[in-house]
């Protein structure tokens, strides 16, 4: 897993540290909270994106779209370095977990 070395200022490293004590979080959750506020911040820049090229979309609406392109991005990247797996194989391990049959 990749790490990543930022360095940020000491107000913001409080503020950060502080809201994760009041919550309830520990200091090892950092790393958990930090991952949750960059997609969120990527999926609202790509939602404010994607509202400036359609006025007409809601804001439940461009994240929605955000999070599918998204989606679809992630499932194209897996195609092209091999990870994902044959249709087939995939659909009958889904019915194997929850006990369904596939052959009539």
């Amino acid at each position: 897993m990749p790490k990543w070395n930022v360095t940020i200022q000491p107000e913001t490293d409080r503020m950060v540290r502080v809201f994760l004590a009041r919550t309830g979080l520990k200091k090892g959750d950092l790393s958990a909270f930090v991952e949750e506020a960059v997609r969120s911040e990527i999926l609202r820049r790509q939602a404010e994106a994607l509202r400036e090229t359609d006025p007409g979309l809601s804001n439940e609406e461009a994240i929605e779209l955000a999070r599918d392109l998204a989606a679809l991005d992630r499932g194209v990247q897996d195609m092209r370095t091999r990870r994902g797996q044959p249709m087939k194989q995939a659909l009958r391990e889904i019915a194997d977990e929850l006990g369904l049959q596939l052959d009539r």
